[in-house]
């Protein structure tokens, strides 16, 4: 752990990253190194297939970039290294005076970010962690983390009254998840609670004013942010925003090429507005919206009730029940909590694992359970979503299954969706009293209105390159579509009303495109409208298929939220 000498600065400057260019006879390489804690009391930086960290050997005292982390380098691992002739003063890894090792070539190093202050106090405090966690003999366990727990505490009290007192009065505040044991991730944010801050709306909304102040073609939409802003604001990027370059992929969850206000919003701000933005690319929905509000109210409340000391009880896993008509989202909505979950910290990871029927049984006895506790196993520290669980209670390998999934469901920590339509799911819970015990929400996604699929239609049209005639407007096409469909063609398809409208238009108007560009000489042809008529709508409209018989669409209707 870091301690520096008495004769330096009480309060030393960290730099929350690097950017480093490495420039060989061939080729430049740029990486960012992102601050990661200390090594021998100097800063300790990483990034992709780099790290630079203090090394005191035979070679003499030098600040080393390896491929490898500290411990595991070997000489054919080193980049370079910036050798030091006095080392009392010096934490952090000078600019200049980089000599390059295995080729030809220069290093430079160039600050992104003079961030956060790293003080004598949050020093001491890692400090006292590390003494304590070696008098308990701590090591990393299978998944990397060591953990301090209450019969460590007991059986060590004297140890902890000396290094960590705040543990005796506070473990409970800082076992947020109150599993009873505590990680270094815990305890540093326990200590340092600045570093977990996001961002409020005010402030998003100033950082977003610096990203477009620039612009010098006004038609652009100010809710976009491209990658002209960016590159007018290079250094403020750099600065305050790096993952708008490190995570653009991430962030344009639409894959335009751009990021707008609501994917700015969601990566940057807190949860709160990280659902607002995420619910605003929802259409229709609203009595949902209303239940997945009130599910996330319930996990942060607790949550921070349990931060704050309070014992509140958290020692059962998260089975939620989702009754919809096919069409209807549910995976996009399970998607969806998986991503919540994430960012109020109930979950590790947004991993979302999907899975039928096919996927959880298997041939023989035997076999279904070694295929579902794999799939169990791949969705751990995420979400399990079973789509149409209800079908594995058509024979004994299915409901094999089905108990390794009610074993998982007693797990602390594990999240599943179980999803299907209405009046199966509600078959499925009743004929096994002992699963709807376990389910501990059920959330009911309604049927769209033909003002929705008007909606939904036209986000259809605009992914596939196309678009509808400005001059018709959403009513008439929600008009159109709820003369032409029946009440059932809507219940049965939803969603995928627009989807068989879409493709068909499109069908019309290629066939009314064809004459125009038939017999035209060969690169002189005209280019075809992608715009829908209304006749094309017209014509999508009658190619809906019938829906099946009543009785395999038999839904339920319930639009509560129930916490079982």
């Amino acid at each position: 752990m870091a301690t520096f000498p008495a004769h330096v600065l009480s309060r030393q400057p960290v730099d929350a990253a690097l950017y480093v260019t490495i420039t060989g006879k061939n080729k430049i390489r740029c990486k960012t190194l992102y601050f990661k804690g200390y090594h021998n009391n100097k800063g300790y930086y990483a990034g992709k297939n780099a790290h630079i960290f203090f090394m005191s050997n035979w070679f003499g005292d030098s600040f080393v970039m390896s491929k490898t982390e500290p411990g595991a380098t070997k000489s054919a691992h080193v980049i370079g290294r910036c050798s030091l002739e006095t080392t009392s003063s010096v934490v952090l890894p000078p600019a200049d005076g980089w000599e390059t090792e295995n080729y030809e070539g220069t290093i430079t190093l160039r600050k992104i970010k003079a961030a956060d202050w790293v003080d004598r106090e949050a020093l001491a405090h890692e400090e006292r962690i590390g003494k304590l966690c070696a008098i308990l003999q701590k090591t990393a366990g299978a998944n990397g983390k060591w953990s301090i727990t209450i019969r460590d505490v007991c059986r060590n009290i004297s140890a902890v009254k000396d290094h960590v007192p705040e543990l005796l009065k506070d473990f409970a505040k800082i076992d947020k998840d109150g599993c009873g044991s505590i990680t270094v991730d815990d305890l540093k944010q326990y200590f340092n609670p600045h570093e977990t801050k996001e961002y409020s709306l005010e402030r998003l909304d100033e950082l977003w004013e610096v990203l477009v102040a620039k612009r010098t073609d006004k038609s652009l939409d100010k809710d976009t942010l491209c990658l002209e802003d960016m590159a007018a604001n290079v250094e403020f990027v750099e600065e305050k925003l790096p993952q708008l370059f490190d995570l653009f992929g991430q962030i344009d969850t639409d894959g335009s090429g751009s990021i707008d206000r609501p994917e700015f919003n969601a990566f940057y701000g807190s949860a709160d507005i990280w659902l607002e933005a995420k619910m605003q690319n929802i259409i229709g929905l609203e009595e949902l919206k209303a239940q997945i509000k009130t599910f996330y109210w319930q996990m942060r409340l607790d949550r921070l009730r349990r931060k704050g000391g309070l014992m509140v009880t958290n020692d059962e896993a998260i089975v939620i029940m989702f009754k919809g008509s096919p069409g209807t989202g549910k995976t996009t909505i399970g998607r969806l909590l998986a991503g919540l979950l994430k960012k109020i910290d109930i979950i590790p990871t947004d991993t979302f694992v999907e899975c039928q029927r096919d996927e959880l049984v298997g041939e023989h006895l035997g076999a279904t359970e070694k295929l579902t506790e794999a799939v169990i196993a791949k969705a751990k520290g995420g979400v399990l979503f079973v789509d149409e669980a209800y079908r594995l209670t058509s024979d004994i390998f299915g409901v094999e299954a089905i108990n390794c999934l009610m074993k998982a469901m007693t797990v602390k920590g594990n999240v599943m969706i179980l999803a299907g339509y209405p009046k199966q799911m509600e078959e499925f819970v009743t004929a096994n009293p002992g699963l709807k015990r376990r389910i501990t929400y059920e959330m009911t996604l309604e049927d769209y209105s033909p003002t929705d699929l008007a909606k939904i239609l036209h986000t259809q049209v605009k992914k596939r390159g196309f678009q509808i005639d400005s001059a018709i407007p959403l009513e008439t096409v929600s008009g159109l579509i709820d003369k032409s469909t029946s009440s059932e063609q809507r219940t049965c398809f939803n969603g995928g009303v627009g989807e068989h409208i879409t493709r068909h238009a499109i069908f019309n108007l290629n066939a009314s495109e064809v004459p125009r560009i038939q017999g035209c000489k060969k690169g002189h042809e005209p280019t075809p409208s992608n715009v829908l008529r209304l006749e094309d709508l017209q014509y999508g409209c009658t190619q809906i298929p019938a829906p099946p018989p009543p009785e395999t669409f038999n839904f339920a209707k319930d639009a509560k939220m129930r916490p079982m």
